[in-house]
């Protein structure tokens, strides 16, 4: 199964969640925990990076379903006034050929 955007910005967050973790920092030497500093804090701008990737993917997804959606209204909106037309055109029919069947009842 392909991993979703959704999927990876999970991921993302929970590893970085996890290198906040409470104690993660005295399992280092000073030089070693500032490396690690140094590294955790290109890993959030690097995760932030994604993430705006992410949310440019996912809001362009949502402009497309938005497209489509408009187009779908706005072809229902078409057939609806197209029915209405065809309604307006029945009723004057309606109303045509009952003239004509009372003009046929005073001939006759």
């Amino acid at each position: 199964m392909a991993m979703t955007e959704m999927d990876c910005f999970e991921l993302l967050s929970s590893l970085e969640t996890n290198l906040y973790s409470p104690g993660i920092e005295s399992s280092f030497n000073n030089n070693q925990l500032n490396q690690f500093n140094n590294y955790r804090s290109n890993y959030r701008n690097s995760v932030n990076q994604v993430r705006n990737h992410i949310a440019s993917i996912l809001l362009d997804d949502l402009q497309q379903d938005e497209g489509s959606l408009t187009s779908g209204i706005s072809k229902l909106n078409s057939t609806i006034n197209h029915i209405n037309d065809q309604i307006s055109f029945l009723n004057t029919l309606g109303n045509v050929v009952g003239l004509v069947g009372r003009i046929v009842k005073i001939v006759a």
